[in-house]
């Protein structure tokens, strides 16, 4: 998923669930620079990210890279975009630029089971 330029990190997750779900930062500055999404940017990522128009054309795009890749039951089925990204000051990535991937599900586990 980060492969795509509108994603500038993503966090997949399904462990003992129907399906998989991920946690999606957008790359702001690739929205407003892309055609095809920077009708729906506003002044700021929340802002932004209210577009539910947006949300549905990002969603769209992820599944579709994703297929190209993955089976069917490991492709992320609903999203949960985030204008808060993963880093090292917010306790979710390591001194390397690794994913605490623990810390990321503890900060939006709720909402993350919500989409199920």
């Amino acid at each position: 998923m980060r492969l795509l330029r509108h994603v500038a990190n993503a966090l997949v997750y399904g462990e003992g669930n129907e399906y998989n779900v991920a946690v999606i930062f957008p790359d702001f500055d690739a929205l407003k620079s892309d055609p095809e999404t920077k009708k729906w940017v506003k002044d700021t990522l929340e802002a932004t990210l209210q577009s539910a128009e947006l949300k549905d054309y990002l969603s769209t795009l992820i599944i579709a890279h994703v297929r190209k890749s993955f089976g069917g039951c490991e492709v992320p089925q609903k999203f949960l975009f985030t204008a808060e990204d993963f880093t090292l000051a917010n306790g979710m990535l390591t001194r390397t630029m690794k994913l605490k991937r623990a810390n990321v599900l503890k900060n939006y586990k709720e909402q993350l089971q919500a989409l199920y």
